[in-house]
């Protein structure tokens, strides 16, 4: 699975998706893509910034 990032905009295997909030990076386990955002972007602390997706762009 290929992933790429750049500001709020993530792509997994060539599908964009505009996400949020910036994200700082994301990794794959080969099922799953997992998100961090930059936590300055949120004002409840601690920063709910982790989200995990599915190979289609779906909020898990």
């Amino acid at each position: 699975m290929a992933i790429e990032f750049e500001n709020s905009t993530l792509k997994i295997d060539g599908m964009e998706f505009t996400l949020k909030h910036s994200i700082l990076g994301a990794r794959s386990d080969g099922e799953l893509v997992f998100v961090v955002y930059d936590y300055s972007e949120f004002l409840q602390r601690p920063a709910r910034n982790l989200e995990c997706f599915d190979k289609d762009g779906r909020l898990l």
